[in-house]
């Protein structure tokens, strides 16, 4: 998705990945994930690096995105730049001891007054049977999402999210964001009456995600349902809406939804 965003804008500019088989090193410009870098013998084959590009940045506290840092040499000279939608994180730890200056701030209200953003129109079902007052469904701040989700599969949430999607999205292309694989598995049946349903988990091999995502694309399908997946990252306007059924108190986890 990197590589095509960036040769959209400049086709001619040669871009190599490093992932898996791939070591195309050579590049002018190389995409490569943290998870990828973290392993020192795909580090020492980038060499000649001028410029490092941070994508989620808020990340960078984490001690494997520092090390990549460090490797490419942020704190000898080698210019950073780093962007997020979302500039805090769960955990509460500060981003000034890696990032100097925060050099350009958009919210989405500025998205939607300029044109890049849809202004959302939302809508809040009730569930009767769920109770996410419930002090014992939040751990650390957060609600616990195993348990959170066997309270919402035990309250029939999946046949309330049916309900609503007949009343007020019919025929619309939605993704569903459900707290864990059993409460994704259990939205997706009832959602596939609907219009099909794609289930997307941490499990999901990646050709048979690049086949959902491409029948979801196409409306061969409706809903694409997923458990924790499709939260950082993800680009799909041709999406016509969004089913947040991932109970959070983290404002940052909601926005990235």
């Amino acid at each position: 998705q990197a590589r095509s965003k960036i040769t959209d804008d400049e086709p001619g500019l040669p871009v190599g990945i490093v992932k898996a088989s791939a070591n195309e090193v050579d590049a002018r410009v190389i995409v490569a994930s943290v998870q990828t870098l973290a392993r020192a013998g795909r580090r020492d084959a980038i060499r000649g690096v001028g410029l490092i590009i941070v994508d989620e940045c808020h990340h960078v506290a984490a001690t494997t995105w520092r090390q990549v840092l460090e490797h490419f040499g942020a704190w000898a000279g080698v210019p950073c730049v780093g962007f997020t939608a979302t500039m805090h994180r769960e955990d509460r730890k500060g981003l000034g001891e890696v990032w100097q200056e925060v050099v350009i701030t958009r919210d989405i209200i500025w998205g939607v007054k300029h044109g890049y953003l849809v202004r959302p129109r939302g809508l809040r079902i009730r569930v009767p049977q769920l109770h996410l007052e419930d002090k014992r469904l939040i751990v650390a701040g957060d609600y616990q999402r195993e348990r959170v989700g066997a309270a919402m599969i035990n309250a029939d949430t999946g046949p309330a999210i049916a309900r609503a999607v007949q009343q007020y999205a019919a025929g619309l292309r939605m993704v569903t964001f459900a707290p864990n694989v059993a409460a994704a598995e259990n939205f997706a049946e009832h959602l596939d009456v609907l219009g099909g349903a794609e289930l997307i988990t941490g499990k999901t091999p990646k050709h048979v995600r690049l086949a959902a995502y491409a029948r979801f694309e196409s409306g061969h399908t409706l809903h694409l349902v997923n458990a924790m997946v499709l939260t950082e990252g993800w680009d799909a306007p041709w999406c016509d809406g969004a089913i947040i059924a991932r109970p959070t108190k983290n404002p940052g986890l909601f926005q990235q939804m």
